[in-house]
């Protein structure tokens, strides 16, 4: 998730259809964010905390390919927008990898195995714990592309997550949508960009994320 370093006051994030649990999980889930924001969700990554941190990736081939015009206009009208080709299938395949080595947390032994049981593992901030997923956030192209798309001069980074789904079948909550900045450390007006790096092949009737086209212009949030 990155917005920009000095952030205008001009568009609200995307809504995203997910899933809904009920009253008592929602409250759950209110109560987890709420107590994330006063801990580590208030976090952003700073260089400073770690001064001699080098990347370990080769990112010049794939900082090489900038968001198009075409691009950018398709996602300041519609709020996403996919780039194609855009990260090497082995780089992909080194961070799911990377990703098993991960410990889980109170996120996923208790938020996901008691709550969110749609998802076998859900997992914030990741970019503190993982020297790959910080070499992706930090080093990788996300921060210019994220720049070049809303148009701004510089972003920082405030949160890397993972999410795996427990699959077609999993337990629990019915179809929902959902607004990232309503749960971020920063008013819902200012502007970010999420990128969703998918782990396994996905197509328009698989489970990759539905967004709702210009939800990001005005707010309002549709309908569960």
């Amino acid at each position: 998730h990155l917005l920009p370093a000095r952030a205008p006051s001009s568009a609200m994030g995307v809504v995203k259809r997910v899933t809904r649990c009920g009253a008592v999980g929602a409250a759950a889930l209110a109560l987890a964010i709420f107590c994330l924001q006063r801990s580590v969700w208030w976090c952003t990554y700073d260089m400073s905390m770690c001064p001699r941190c080098q990347p370990q990736i080769d990112w010049a081939p794939v900082k090489a390919r900038a968001v198009t015009g075409e691009e950018k206009a398709h996602f300041q009208r519609v709020g996403a927008v996919v780039l194609p080709s855009a990260l090497p299938t082995e780089l992909v395949r080194g961070l799911d990898r990377s990703l098993d080595a991960v410990p889980d947390t109170f996120m996923t032994s208790v938020i996901a195995r008691l709550i969110l049981r749609q998802y076998r593992r859900y997992e914030h901030m990741l970019h503190t714990r993982s020297e790959t997923v910080r070499d992706w956030a930090v080093h990788g192209p996300f921060g210019a592309w994220a720049a070049q798309l809303m148009g701004a001069s510089e972003v920082r980074l405030y949160n890397a997550e993972l999410i795996f789904h427990a699959g077609g079948h999993a337990p629990g909550c019915a179809p929902a949508w959902h607004r990232d900045s309503l749960a971020a450390p920063f008013p819902p007006e200012v502007p970010s960009v999420v990128f969703n790096v998918y782990l396994t092949p996905i197509d328009g009737d698989s489970d990759g994320l539905v967004y709702e086209k210009g939800s990001q212009i005005g707010g309002e949030l549709r309908p569960g």
